[in-house]
């Protein structure tokens, strides 16, 4: 059932317009071929280090790293960059983790291209499905201060508008997926934030 939990929320997480990456199956990283990237500025707040690393869950369910593991210290901040047009992307904190096991619960930033209307941008969200770790929080807050932030401290304390908790949500009418639709904006990420 948590599988099953898990599976349906990383599909929800996809966004409406998901395609695959591309069709072979293999275990080398995928880095974004094109210029037209985003950073992402990651803090971690939280007591011990962490390695952290971005993954792609693909149109067919594969679960794909898109960049090296790092490793960041507690109160040290680090910039990867993530391709805009990118859909079903998701920032781990357990990037020590093997890559088959990045389905399990866990705290994570989700982030995924849209567009509407002639407008474009990234649509982002937390996600904290049951049975991540109660100790660890994260926050979003993209560079335009256009588009507002999110922050959950814990998943048990994590409001339907700040993130995923359930794959059930949509049913309580969650607006936890938020869109920027202000083009191409970074994104500073905290684990462990304090508020």
């Amino acid at each position: 059932m948590q599988l099953t939990s898990v599976v349906l929320g990383a599909s929800l997480a996809l966004m409406a317009h998901a395609v695959p990456f591309h069709e072979h199956s293999h275990s080398h990283l995928h880095h974004a071929r094109n210029a037209d990237k985003f950073p992402i500025h990651i803090t971690n707040n939280c007591g011990s280090d962490k390695e952290f690393a971005l993954y792609q869950i693909t149109g067919d369910f594969q679960m794909l790293q898109m960049s090296a593991g790092r490793k960041i210290c507690n109160g040290e901040t680090h910039t990867l960059h993530a391709p805009f047009t990118g859909l079903g992307l998701r920032l781990s904190g357990n990037a020590d983790w093997p890559t088959g096991d990045q389905w399990n619960p866990q705290a994570l930033a989700e982030f995924g291209y849209s567009s509407y209307d002639g407008m474009d941008g990234t649509a982002y969200n937390l996600s904290f499905m049951e049975g991540a770790a109660e100790d660890i929080g994260v926050s979003i807050t993209p560079d335009n201060k256009e588009c507002g932030p999110k922050s959950c401290t814990s998943p048990s304390t994590c409001g339907l508008s700040q993130g995923w908790t359930n794959p059930d949500q949509t049913a309580d009418g969650s607006p936890a997926d938020t869109v920027c639709y202000h083009g191409k904006t970074g994104f500073s990420v905290v684990w462990c934030p304090s508020s």
